[in-house]
C-alpha cells in the first residue's frame, strides 16, 4: 500500500491476515476485479496460481520467483504450460524472474525492496523510461542516474509473454517518456524489434548483454535468453537507428545527455572545445574520432572577441586553451562569445578548478546561466572528486550533463548529434540539420 497500490489482497493458504488486512486461500475468491497479480511463491505452486487468475479474469500478473527457462528442462517445461494456458485470453504476464515495475506518475512499485535501495531519482519532469531483463541493472541504474529524472521502471525477466519489444512499443505512445532505455541479454524475436525500432519517434538506449561466445551459457542461464550474435545485433542497432551503448557507464551516459539536453536543438555538428588547460582540450578534441563531429572554425569577429579578452595570445585556434591565468569571468565572457557563433553548433566546456584565479562556485554559477540562454548543446566535463561531486550535481539539476573526462563528454555529445541527424527526428517544431 505505501507503494501505491489502492487496494490489496492478500493470498495466502496459512494466514487469515496479513497487516491487519483479510487473507484469501485463493485468488477466486476474491469477488472484486483485480488488476494486478504479483506471485512471489515457489515456482512449482505457480501455474495452478496463474490458471486461478486467468479464471477469473485478472488483467496482468506479475512472477517474480525464478526456477523456470533459466533453470533447465523442468523449468521450461512450467514455462511453456503457462504461456499455453495465457494463450488467447486477456491475461497479460510479466516475467517471471523479474522485479516487475516502477511508475513514477502513479506513485506504483512492485519492487519489494528496502527503501534505502529504491533510491530513484524524482525530479520536475521525469522523462526516462528504463526496461531491464536483468533486475540488477534495474536497481543500479538508480544509483548511476541521480540527477536523471525516471519515469519508470520495468524489470521483466524471462519474457514468457510480454517481451521487450512490447515494452517499447508501449512507451513509444507514452508522452510522458521522452527517452527510452533497454538493458536485454537476448531477443525473442529479432525481426519484430527490428521493425518496431526503426519507426520510433524518440531515442531507444540499449546496452546488450551476452557479447562474447564464452558468457552465452550464462546468459541463458540467467534469463533463459539466447544472446544471439553481437556483430548482427549491432548491424540491425545500426539500421535500426538505435543507440548502442558498449558498456555500462556509456549506457548511463547516454541516458543521461539523451534526456537532460531533450529540449536543446541540434543544428550541425561543429563543435567547440573551450578550456583553461591545453591538455584538457586536447583530450577533449580526441573525442571526436569515430564520430561525425567536427572541430569549427571561428568566425572573425569571434576571434576578435576572444583576442580582447585573453591578451597576449597570438592565434585563437579550436580546441581554445585561455591559459591558466584567465579568471572565471574570463572563462564565462568566452564561452559567450563561442556560443554566439554562429559557426558553433554545440560547445564542450573542460574547466581546470586548480589555477587560483578561478572561483568554482560563481564559474559552476554562471555555466548554468550560459546553458539556459542558449538553445545549442553545452556539455560540461571535470573530475568529479569528492569534493566536486555537488558541482557536477548543481549543474545537471539544471538539465546541463557532466561527465568524468573530455573524450567521454565528446563521445556522448556525438551519439546525440548524430541522432537526430541520422533520423531526422526532432523534438523541438523545425529545426534543420546540416552534417
Amino acid at each position: 500500500k505505501r507503494t501505491g497500490f489502492k487496494k490489496v489482497f492478500p493470498v495466502n493458504v496459512k494466514r487469515e491476515y496479513i497487516f491487519n488486512d483479510k487473507c484469501y486461500k485463493s485468488i477466486k475468491e476474491i469477488t472484486e476485479h483485480i488488476d494486478l497479480a504479483i506471485l512471489v511463491v515457489p515456482a512449482k505452486y505457480s501455474y495452478e496460481i496463474i490458471k486461478d487468475a486467468v479464471e477469473s479474469k485478472v488483467s496482468a500478473i506479475i512472477i517474480i520467483s525464478g526456477g523456470f527457462r533459466e533453470s533447465g528442462k523442468s523449468g521450461i517445461e512450467l514455462e511453456d504450460k503457462i504461456k499455453l494456458e495465457i494463450k488467447d485470453t486477456e491475461t497479460r504476464v510479466l516475467g517471471p524472474n523479474c522485479l516487475g515495475i516502477y511508475s513514477a506518475p502513479n506513485n506504483l512499485s512492485s519492487f519489494f525492496l528496502p527503501s534505502e535501495k529504491m533510491n530513484i531519482p524524482k525530479r520536475e519532469k521525469n522523462e526516462l523510461s528504463i526496461l531491464s531483463q536483468s533486475g540488477a541493472i534495474s536497481v543500479n541504474l538508480m544509483h548511476l542516474l541521480p540527477n536523471v529524472g525516471v519515469r519508470s521502471i520495468v524489470s521483466f525477466g524471462n519474457m514468457a509473454d510480454v517481451d521487450a519489444t512490447d515494452l517499447i512499443t508501449h512507451f513509444n505512445k507514452d508522452k510522458g517518456t521522452k527517452v527510452i532505455a533497454l538493458y536485454i541479454e537476448g531477443f525473442k524475436n529479432g525481426r519484430k524489434f527490428y521493425e518496431v525500432a526503426k519507426n520510433l519517434e524518440k531515442p531507444l538506449i540499449v546496452l546488450k548483454g551476452g557479447k562474447v561466445e564464452e558468457v552465452k551459457e550464462a546468459t541463458i542461464s540467467h534469463v533463459g535468453a539466447m544472446a544471439g550474435d553481437y556483430d548482427i545485433v549491432k548491424t540491425v542497432f545500426g539500421d535500426a537507428n538505435v543507440i548502442n551503448a558498449e558498456d555500462i557507464q556509456q549506457f548511463f551516459e547516454y541516458c543521461k545527455i539523451f534526456t537532460l539536453l531533450d529540449e536543446k536543438r541540434v543544428e550541425g555538428n561543429k563543435i567547440a572545445v573551450l578550456s583553461n588547460s591545453g591538455g584538457l582540450g586536447i583530450l577533449g578534441a580526441d573525442g571526436i574520432k569515430n564520430s561525425r563531429l567536427s572541430l569549427t572554425k571561428y568566425s572573425k569577429n569571434t576571434i576578435s572577441k576572444i583576442k580582447n579578452i585573453v591578451r597576449g595570445f597570438l592565434t585563437v585556434s579550436n580546441p581554445t586553451d585561455i591559459g591558466t591565468d584567465a579568471t572565471d569571468m574570463d572563462y564565462i565572457e568566452v564561452a559567450k562569445y563561442i556560443c554566439d557563433d554562429r559557426e558553433v553548433s554545440a560547445l564542450v566546456l573542460l574547466p581546470g578548478f586548480e589555477p587560483p584565479p578561478i572561483e568554482i562556485p560563481r564559474l559552476i554559477k554562471n555555466i548554468e546561466k550560459i546553458c539556459k540562454q542558449t538553445e545549442k548543446p553545452i556539455v560540461v566535463a571535470f573530475t568529479q572528486t569528492e569534493d566536486r561531486i555537488k558541482y557536477a550535481n548543481q549543474l545537471e539539476s539544471k538539465n546541463v550533463p557532466v561527465f568524468q573526462s573530455p573524450e567521454r563528454a565528446v563521445k556522448a555529445l556525438g551519439k546525440y548529434i548524430n541522432y537526430y541527424y541520422q533520423t531526422g527526428y526532432f523534438p523541438w517544431e523545425s529545426s534543420s540539420v546540416n552534417l
